[in-house]
């Protein structure tokens, strides 16, 4: 009878094999029956006459490999495809152990009734002694057929918060947003309240303002920021929401109320609310040094006409190749009017499709250029910095944006709207050639970039497009004909 352990040995063997190369069942189990395969082939060498206590042990660590084996194929077979819970393949595992101790109690001649006899009053002081971990226990097979904690969850208690990674039959393992690993014992989660944060999870990020604020103009500026720009780790739905939350005797607290959706990431995402919101309130007043801070808002939303800012503002025109041909006198009327805004890394600072009609040049950061084709796809057009400008289509013909400028890093521009050179034409009208020359060249320049036009295409197209372009501006600012001279 002590002769079929070889066979019995070489059967194990190879289906471990077979399982660890389909990496089908658990290594862990697979490595478990390799040991005893090994125990059992040794005892089975030093003992082979097949008799005695050396040859029973053998046959238990043979015993050993097989169940381990059989477990592993039932799972992947059985256990697997029906979803059952975990700890069955833990309880059959644990279950075999028993049935295989007794076994070889038997076969050395031990008594089993006398045994379980005896161990009653045992395993009552046992369990005593035990009692927390038959808890964890217990908690494990609740937590496997109720499911209410599964693997991904991000769970808060009172010791910790992070993602669930595995839940066993003893304990939870959590991995915190600091990349650490925590056991929760399953006893603790069963008798004290848990958290499942949920993937749109409500945050609200507070913010002070002085009572000299208007709070329609502060809403109104930060839901739009919020809402304009996506922010990674935030909803697009519900959209984010301004609300005052209190009257303090110094000040007036603000809210917003924002859905975040990566628990891992929440302070990376508030952090960028905030930043939005500094951002917007700047763009309403003057610059922000800390959001904690109160700044006056009743300002107003145009740069101080100063001499340095005025001249800082005409040396920004004159070398910008749009204005490049305005007189002096004529850049000098513009710069008092050109407004000034700020805007946070990733905002959308104008949308395809948008019909606002303002131009931009930027001095401080850099933004990149996308144009929405079909299918919702986003192609990179080129990149912009200090000294370039975008915007000038919609600004002097009111077209519709054409494509969309994202600040890449902080951003400061100025601004030019239509206003400002409706005046200026009134002055000049003869100025809308040069411009309309310049527009024309930067948009051959792009047809060029997006069609791989070479130069001799680029030339014909500036050539036929340079006197259409001249009245749509006409029209446009209202410009009469008999004011401009055509060019050629």
């Amino acid at each position: 009878m002590y002769g079929y352990l070889g066979w019995a040995l070489l059967v194990a063997f190879l289906l471990s094999l077979v399982l660890w190369i389909g990496r089908a069942a658990s290594h862990r189990q697979i490595k478990s029956s390799w040991v005893y395969c090994a125990l059992g082939i040794t005892l089975w060498l030093l003992y082979p006459s097949g008799i005695g206590t050396g040859s029973a042990v053998a046959s238990t660590f043979t015993e050993l490999a097989i169940l381990q084996l059989a477990v592993a194929t039932l799972d992947v077979i059985i256990l697997r495809r029906f979803n059952a819970p975990k700890f069955v393949g833990e309880v059959l595992i644990a279950g075999g152990y028993v049935a295989v101790l007794f076994t070889l109690l038997a076969n050395v001649g031990l008594s089993i009734t006398g045994l379980i006899t005896t161990s009653a009053v045992a395993t009552a002081i046992l369990g005593l002694s035990l009692q927390d971990m038959l808890v964890n226990f217990v908690g494990g097979v609740v937590l496997e057929l109720e499911h209410t904690i599964k693997v991904g969850d991000w769970i808060r208690t009172e010791q910790v918060s992070g993602a669930v990674t595995a839940v066993s039959l003893r304990h939870t393992v959590v991995q915190t947003a600091d990349n650490d690993t925590v056991l929760l014992p399953n006893s603790s989660l069963i008798r004290l309240p848990v958290t499942i944060v949920s993937r749109k999870h409500r945050r609200i990020i507070p913010f002070h303002l002085p009572y000299g604020c208007n709070p329609a103009n502060v809403i109104e500026a930060v839901e739009l920021a919020l809402t304009l720009s996506p922010i990674n780790g935030t909803c697009a739905e519900p959209r984010p929401r301004c609300v005052i939350s209190d009257y303090h005797p110094s000040h007036v607290s603000f809210a917003v109320l924002a859905w975040l959706s990566e628990p891992s990431k929440e302070v990376l995402a508030v952090s960028t609310v905030l930043m939005r919101i500094h951002f917007a309130l700047a763009r309403h007043g003057q610059p922000l040094t800390s959001i904690s801070q109160t700044v006056d808002l009743n300002q107003i939303d145009k740069p101080q006409d100063s001499s340095a800012q005025i001249n800082k503002y005409v040396e920004i025109l004159r070398s910008t190749p749009i204005f490049h041909a305005l007189p002096e006198e004529a850049t000098r009327r513009l710069a008092p009017s050109v407004g000034h805004a700020v805007y946070a890394p990733g905002e959308y600072i104008v949308r395809q499709g948008d019909e606002s009609g303002s131009m931009y040049i930027v001095i401080h950061g850099s933004v990149d250029i996308h144009v929405d084709g079909e299918g919702g796809m986003s192609e990179y057009v080129a990149t912009l910095e200090a000294g370039k400008f975008f915007g000038e289509l919609s600004l002097f013909t009111g077209e519709t944006r054409t494509a969309n400028v994202i600040a890449m890093t902080a951003v400061e521009c100025l601004v030019i709207d239509k206003p400002s050179l409706t005046e200026l034409f009134d002055w000049h009208p003869e100025l809308a050639v040069d411009i309309s020359e310049v527009i024309t060249e930067r948009q051959a320049g792009l047809a060029a970039t997006l069609e791989r036009l070479d130069g001799e295409q680029k030339r014909v197209l500036a050539a036929r497009s340079r006197v259409d372009m001249l009245r749509r501006i006409q029209r446009y600012f209202g410009i009469g004909e008999s004011d401009t001279v055509v060019p050629r």
